[in-house]
C-alpha cells in the first residue's frame, strides 16, 4: 500500500505537478497555505474549529467552497506522519464527510487515540493484534482531516491528547500536573506599509505576542522521565509578486525575510504562516500597492 507523507500545516497539496523553477513563496495559482485548528490540541470527543487559508494570484480565495472530510483509516505503522491511500483516494472508503465552508467546527472522534494514538486498537478481521501508533518527536498524535478545493487536496489535523504509553503511575501524575495543551501562536500585524515603490526591498519581520513560544514536557520512554522543552517556530513567506530572499525562517531568534518588490505597478498580497512544532498555526496577510 502506498502512503503520502504530509506536513501538519495544510501545505501538502496532491494532484499538482511541482514546478522546481518557481519559488515556494510565489502564489501564481490556487494554493492551500494553512489549516488552522482552534484549539490545535484536543481530547477525544472534544470539539475543534478548523479554518483553511486558500489563496491565489488575486489574493485570498473564498470560492469554490472547500469540502472537509475526516480520515477514518489509519496508515501502516511504518508510514509515520502519513495518510493512507484510503484517505487520499476517496473511492477507498477511508473518509467521513464533515461539511463545506472556509471554516467549520467538528468533534474529534472518541476513538481517535485507538485509531491514531497510543491506545491499542481492536484486533483486525483475522484476529491479529495491532500495536498502537508511535508518537512524534514532541510526544504527539494527530487525527488527520482532508480538505478538497478546486481540484487541490490538502491535509491537516488536530493534535489529540492520548495516554502516555508504558509510563509508570508516578510519571503519569507528574505529566498531568505539568503538561499544558498546545495553543496557537499569536502573530501581530505585519508592518510592511500600505504603499511602496517599484524595485524596493522590504524587510518582513514576524512579530509574535508574548507566550507564543511555549514550554512543554515530553515523556522519554527510553528512561521513563519527563523532559522539558521550548517550542521551535517556523515562518513561511508567500507573495503574489516579487520574490523573498528566503522562503522560510526558523529557530529561537528573529523570524524574517527580505522581499524584493516587482518592477511593475499594482497591488501585491503577502502572507506569513507561522507553525510551532506541536501543530499550532497562525497567519497574517498584508496588501501593498506598488507605485
Amino acid at each position: 500500500m502506498r502512503h503520502r507523507r504530509i506536513v501538519w500545516l495544510g501545505l501538502s497539496v496532491l494532484g499538482c505537478q511541482p514546478d522546481f523553477d518557481r519559488p515556494a513563496s510565489r502564489v501564481d495559482q490556487l494554493r492551500v497555505l494553512a489549516v488552522v485548528l482552534d484549539p490545535p490540541e484536543a481530547m477525544p470527543a472534544g470539539r475543534v474549529r478548523a479554518e483553511v487559508l486558500v489563496v491565489g494570484p488575486a489574493g485570498r480565495v473564498i470560492e469554490p467552497t472547500p469540502r472537509w472530510s475526516l480520515c477514518v483509516r489509519r496508515p501502516e505503522l511504518a508510514a509515520f506522519n502519513s495518510v493512507a491511500d484510503a484517505c487520499s483516494l476517496p473511492s477507498e472508503g477511508g473518509l467521513a464527510f464533515l461539511g463545506l465552508g472556509e471554516a467549520l467546527e467538528f468533534p474529534v472522534p472518541s476513538t481517535a487515540c485507538a485509531s491514531f494514538g497510543s491506545e491499542a486498537p481492536p484486533a483486525d478481521g483475522e484476529g491479529r493484534l495491532i500495536r498502537p501508533v508511535d508518537p512524534d518527536a514532541t510526544g504527539g498524535y494527530y487525527q488527520p482531516i482532508r480538505i478538497d478545493v478546486a481540484g487541490a487536496v490538502a491535509f491537516g489535523g488536530p493534535r489529540i491528547s492520548c495516554a502516555l504509553p508504558r509510563a509508570s503511575a508516578d510519571v503519569v501524575r507528574a505529566f498531568r500536573a505539568r503538561y499544558v495543551p498546545n495553543r496557537n501562536p499569536v502573530m501581530l500585524p505585519l508592518e510592511v506599509g500600505a504603499k511602496t515603490t517599484r524595485g524596493e526591498r522590504l524587510r518582513v519581520v514576524v512579530r509574535l505576542a508574548e507566550g507564543s513560544r511555549e514550554r512543554y514536557v515530553v515523556y522519554d520512554s527510553r528512561d521513563g522521565t519527563l523532559v522539558e522543552r521550548t517550542e521551535n517556530l517556523e515562518a513561511r513567506f508567500f507573495t503574489t509578486a516579487g520574490s523573498f530572499s528566503s522562503d522560510a525562517a526558523s529557530g529561537d531568534g528573529e523570524l524574517a525575510s527580505q522581499l524584493t518588490v516587482p518592477d511593475v505597478s499594482g497591488r501585491m498580497t503577502l502572507w506569513v504562516v507561522v507553525r510551532d512544532e506541536r501543530g499550532g498555526i497562525a497567519f497574517q496577510e498584508a496588501n501593498v500597492e506598488v507605485e
